[in-house]
């Protein structure tokens, strides 16, 4: 639980220094502290590979078969379509720095149809 804890409060740094890099890395690594201290449901887990192969972090959006995924403003439309052909739907939730710039984070929630 203290690396849960960690991981929030890098996080919350990362994003009050609009450091998306640091950001994504927090958001993988509460999903690996996750992984070591309970069992996950496989189906969820196999959400998480999607959004990793296509270069994004993600971890679950909480326990009800949604995860969510944060990549660069470039990669959203390839996260978004590898949702799709896993019969998902996938919601992109923009999140941008105040410069507007290519380094903007999307957070794309994944929903199993």
């Amino acid at each position: 639980m203290r690396s849960l804890a960690e991981q929030a409060r890098a996080a919350r740094d990362a994003l009050l220094e609009a450091d998306p890099s640091a950001f994504a890395a927090c958001v993988d690594a509460s999903f690996e502290a996750r992984r070591r201290l309970v069992p996950l449901d496989p189906r969820q887990a196999a959400l998480v590979d999607i959004a990793r192969r296509c270069g994004a972090s993600a971890n679950y959006a909480g326990s009800g078969g949604a995860v969510v995924a944060v990549c660069a403003t470039d990669g959203v439309p390839d996260l978004i379509e590898a949702f799709e052909r896993d019969g998902c739907a996938a919601v992109a939730l923009g999140v941008r720095d105040s410069t507007e710039s290519q380094q903007g984070m999307y957070a794309v929630r994944r929903i199993r149809h």
